[in-house]
């Protein structure tokens, strides 16, 4: 009786695993991040602007992984 009742309520999130699925969902995605500031940063070097292309790379980090972050927990949420 009590698996029929939990299997009509059966929620995606309710698994074990859920959590361990988000953490690995932020980490890809702050790497994926970290990776594009890398990239601004290289090229920013490369044309001889190496403050510049710092600052870029701090702000798409701080900036672009916070959104992303926030949006993620926010997709999962609903």
């Amino acid at each position: 009786m009590e698996n029929e009742r939990n299997d009509g309520n059966s929620d995606p999130c309710a698994e074990p695993l859920c959590g361990f699925r988000l953490v690995r969902c932020l980490l890809l995605e702050t790497f994926l991040v970290m990776l594009a500031g890398l990239l601004i940063l290289g090229f920013a070097w490369e044309a001889g602007f190496f403050k510049l292309g710092l600052v870029l790379a701090v702000l798409i980090w701080v900036g672009i992984s916070s959104i992303v972050d926030l949006a993620t927990l926010r997709h999962r949420r609903h």
